[in-house]
């Protein structure tokens, strides 16, 4: 068995990284993922994972948002 340099491991990944991320740019790029998906589909994914929508308003009192010493 010959052995392998430290530097040749090290370039074999860095090149497997880069095919890869590029890959994944080329296959991503024409993706929209929330394309398909209407009003009533995001509330029940939002309802099975347990997720709540926040109001883009918020009603809070000054005392509620002010920090006492």
């Amino acid at each position: 068995m010959t052995s392998f340099s430290i530097k040749s491991i090290l370039l074999g990944i860095g090149i497997g990284i880069i095919i890869t991320s590029i890959s994944g740019m080329i296959y991503f790029a024409g993706l929209d993922p929330i394309k398909d998906l209407s009003e009533n589909d995001i509330i029940e994914l939002e309802n099975r994972y347990g997720l709540t929508r926040v109001s883009p308003l918020t009603t809070e009192s000054p005392q509620e948002t002010s920090q006492e010493d």
